[in-house]
């Protein structure tokens, strides 16, 4: 009996893990192009149900950990070294290991979806419980995944480039940011306006605040790696 449940159990984990060549692409797509109706979907599938099917997409916390997975496949693939502006020979033996390096990404990505949860569970004045921001932060997922995308591939643009053509390099990754960030910024602001039932000039701002909180974070990160 037991046999046959490790069976089972293989069964689904393989079936699961193929599945994704099928649903992550299409996650992906549906995130980069339409992440508005994502995160509203979302966030009604968890209302109905705190452990939803997510049926044609990959959940939330996954695919955003698929994605920097695959980001860092392909930064392998391609050549670039993570850890080579490691100055900090301890920190950069720490993160010359993949796990490690992929552990402190999604904390540090999915410290985007958690701060945007808790802003808005702030602002409706609503108290903050796990319960309570479980579904809010499963949406915000979407968008800090297609943005940890569009940053990643501007990186990867632009990494060459800044050594041979120093000019086209820096212009490339400053376009590339800013295009990310102005990405991020509509659909958080978009977000905000619907969720909180506020002004589009008040749901600008709390996105301007989110993105310079999570920006503030993700340089203290970098700062305290270097």
């Amino acid at each position: 009996m037991d046999f046959y449940k490790l069976i089972k159990s293989l069964d689904e984990l393989v079936f699961e893990i193929l599945s994704w060549l099928y649903f992550y692409p299409r996650t992906l797509i549906r995130t980069l192009l339409t992440p508005f109706g994502l995160m509203l979907d979302t966030e009604k599938r968890m209302d109905e149900d705190p452990d939803p099917a997510w049926g044609d997409r990959i959940g939330p916390p996954l695919f955003l950990a698929l994605t920097l997975a695959v980001i860092h496949g392909i930064e392998i693939g391609i050549g670039i070294d993570a850890v080579e502006s490691y100055q900090n020979e301890a920190i950069k033996e720490l993160m010359s290991n993949d796990t490690n390096l992929l552990a402190v990404r999604i904390v540090l990505f999915g410290a985007l979806p958690l701060l945007a949860a808790a802003r808005e569970l702030k602002v409706r004045g609503i108290r903050m419980t796990k319960s309570a921001l479980q579904a809010p932060f499963y949406a915000q997922c979407y968008p800090a995944a297609g943005y940890a995308v569009l940053v990643n591939a501007t990186y990867f643009a632009a990494h060459d480039l800044i050594t041979t053509k120093p000019a086209l390099g820096a212009a490339i990754l400053f376009g590339g940011l800013l295009v990310s960030a102005l990405w991020v910024g509509f659909v958080e602001t978009r977000w905000f306006h619907r969720r909180l039932e506020t002004t589009r000039l008040r749901a600008m701002g709390h996105a301007f605040v989110l993105l310079l909180q999570w920006l503030l974070l993700a340089v203290a990160v970098t700062l305290v790696l270097s």
